[in-house]
């Protein structure tokens, strides 16, 4: 998502500068990244990060790519990073769907729903929708929403 303004100061939680001079902000809803534009990414949208303390370089990854940047002063942001993503997930289970493993997401979104991801190793075939669904509706029988 593409925003036009960077939030407050006082929304600001961590704040990074990459080595081309973009400017990373971690807020308690997303990460900012860029100039112009700016992308907006919700924390429930980052499948995962990873950082490396040995060259500052720092990359996420969201269902449409990975992004990599290295950063200058990472401050406190990979840390924040890490932290919002695992506080949006719910619970992750590892179950299996017509003969695939699947490991299934609940994450919170910041409008407090709940978001389905899954991660497997093959797309799963159309015939196993409702297999799907009912391991979904037992998952959230399981969490009480």
């Amino acid at each position: 998502m593409k925003v036009t303004e960077l939030p407050k100061a006082r929304d600001r939680l961590a704040t990074a500068t990459t080595d081309s001079g973009e400017q990373l902000i971690g807020t308690v809803g997303a990460l900012y990244w860029g100039t112009d534009p700016v992308q907006r990414f919700p924390w429930v949208q980052l499948v995962n990060m990873h950082f490396s303390n040995e060259d500052n370089e720092l990359t996420w990854v969201t269902d449409q790519g990975s992004h990599t940047v290295t950063l200058e002063k990472p401050g406190r942001l990979p840390e924040l990073m890490f932290e919002r993503i695992e506080a949006s997930i719910l619970t992750r289970k590892e179950v299996e769907i017509a003969g695939l493993k699947v490991l299934l997401i609940a994450r919170r979104d910041e409008k407090g729903e709940c978001v389905w991801q899954m991660q497997t190793t093959s797309a799963l075939p159309a015939s196993a929708a409702e297999e799907l669904a009912e391991v979904i509706r037992q998952t959230k029988l399981d969490l009480g929403i």
